[in-house]
């Protein structure tokens, strides 16, 4: 088997093929003397990350930052045991310094500590250069949510009941973009509301809800749309089933429509705000979103605690009625 089968076509397009540069990697164990090219090195990693069944979303992350930080190492050198703390803190600065953002540096960060974590596993090295570096801190900042009027605005703009199902699918369940991509109709139990997520981060499976209004509309969508078996995709576009690109065309196509800031994951934003806000219990929300922590639905909570203080101070009993 050649290296260039082990590899889906989006990794294969952005990863070389090494043929007998990195035969010995198969053919016997690597000696702790033995210098390894960074390429071969994140060959490997991407691989092991491929044979874990990782996500597409999080190969392509991967792929791409260690790319990055291959590409900007390589005015140095191209042996992986020549990387040093030194160096990595000279990336990060660098992205910093190039107007980056603190989420994306701070990813830059934790892809490097994984690809070198991996190394050290792979006796590859003999010290992580990660280990004395600290992790990039992110601004605990609230990530941003639809109002009910952008909703409306962003619903009378879609020009199909697919669309009118997707935006409101994306609301209700708060189901990740690849994940709604993912879901068959075997998936969706229209009669209970109860949706199977199945292509999450792990591909761990849970299960979310949508409730009377969109699966009345998923009913008159799947009429429309004519006979499906339980495997075909939920949702189509006219070449086939839908895409992630087709997801976010269809979100750039929303945005100009309505007006307002538009993408997909503002909507599980969304999801997450309006559940807290009418009572949900945060346990409950965390099993539904498929959130391994409660760190981010705290932030969100905190957000909501502030609505309720401006709404007291808006209609508090005291104030408002005997003023």
């Amino acid at each position: 088997m050649g290296f260039k089968s082990l590899f889906p076509s989006q990794i294969e397009n952005k990863m070389p093929v090494f043929g007998a540069q990195i035969s010995f990697l198969l053919e016997a164990p690597v000696q702790k003397t033995q210098l390894i090219p960074l390429k071969v090195a994140i060959f490997t990693f991407i691989l092991d990350s491929r044979s874990r069944r990782l996500s597409k979303k999080t190969m392509r992350f991967y792929t791409q930052q260690i790319e990055w930080f291959e590409k900007w190492f390589s005015g140095y050198s191209i042996i992986l045991q020549d990387v040093t703390p030194t160096h990595i803190r000279t990336y990060l600065s660098e992205r910093t310094d190039e107007g980056l953002s603190p989420a994306t540096v701070s990813a830059a960060y934790r892809t490097l500590n994984r690809f070198f974590s991996f190394c050290i596993d792979e006796e590859f090295l003999e010290e992580n250069p990660m280990r004395k570096i600290k992790a990039t801190r992110v601004p605990d900042k609230i990530p941003p949510a639809f109002t009910k009027k952008e909703i409306d605005k962003i619903l009378k703009a879609c020009k199909t009941r697919r669309d009118r199902c997707i935006v409101l699918t994306l609301v209700d369940s708060g189901v990740r973009a690849m994940e709604l991509v993912d879901l068959r109709v075997r998936d969706v139990d229209l009669a209970s509301g109860s949706v199977r997520v199945v292509s999450g981060k792990g591909s761990k499976e849970r299960y979310t809800y949508i409730g009377v209004r969109t699966r009345k509309e998923l009913v008159r969508y799947m009429a429309e749309r004519g006979e499906a078996e339980p495997m075909d995709p939920i949702f189509l576009s006219v070449n086939g089933p839908l895409t992630y690109d087709g997801l976010r065309s269809l979100m750039v196509c929303l945005e100009r429509a309505s007006d307002v800031e538009v993408y997909a994951h503002k909507f599980r934003h969304t999801c997450a705000r309006w559940s807290l806000r009418s009572g949900m219990n945060i346990y409950a929300l965390q099993a539904m979103m498929g959130h391994s922590t409660l760190d981010m639905l705290k932030r969100y909570a905190r957000v909501e605690g502030q609505d309720v203080q401006i709404s007291h101070e808006n209609h508090g009993a005291v104030d408002s009625v005997l003023g």
